[in-house]
């Protein structure tokens, strides 16, 4: 593993545990156990690192979620797929999935940042459209369907993170809990 990698592995355990404010990046450089200077050669303050990591694992999230979909041949089974590939990245992934939790609505994110992170989701924005279009989920907007997508996926995860409850379980129940509130 190369330094920047354990400087990224340092500041997300570091910021999701103890905020931004009140992580320095002396601590993180002692946690990665790099010296202090080494992070400065990866990154130029604490807020480009913040906003780059947080770019970065946003890609990953993407990157995962869409695993598969292409072979699915409904948009009910694309949609539960990313649902699946969602949660169980978050199980695999717990200090990325608070990192992201922790700081999605964060003044330390800056706006650009923000909108290139939604822009790596631009494949669910697709897929909630065709849900539109085709009459699935009534008469709501697709934005409005992302937000509660969003909502409902971190808050299940959440939960399973917190009650020990069976995944499997509990993946199927919430997606059927979403699948009915949103189609028509």
């Amino acid at each position: 593993m190369d330094k920047r990698d354990l400087i990224k592995i340092a500041a997300i355990k570091l910021f999701s545990s103890k905020g931004f404010q009140a992580t320095s990046t002396t601590s993180i450089t002692q946690f990665a156990g790099v010296g202090t200077g080494t992070l400065f050669l990866y990154f130029k303050s604490k807020d480009e690192m913040i906003n780059t990591i947080y770019l970065e694992v946003k890609a990953e999230i993407a990157k995962e979620i869409c695993k598969g979909i292409s072979e699915q041949a409904s948009f009910k089974g694309k949609l539960k797929l990313i649902w699946i590939n969602m949660v169980r990245w978050a199980l695999n992934n717990q200090e990325k999935f608070l990192f992201v939790e922790h700081f999605s609505h964060s003044p330390f994110i800056n706006n650009i940042t923000k909108e290139e992170a939604i822009g790596s989701f631009k494949f669910i924005f697709d897929l909630i459209k065709e849900g539109v279009k085709n009459e699935i989920f009534g008469e709501y907007n697709d934005e409005y369907i992302f937000t509660l997508l969003n909502s409902h996926i971190n808050g299940t995860i959440s939960y399973i993170l917190t009650s020990g409850n069976n995944v499997e379980k509990m993946i199927d129940q919430s997606f059927t809990v979403l699948w009915k509130g949103l189609s028509s």
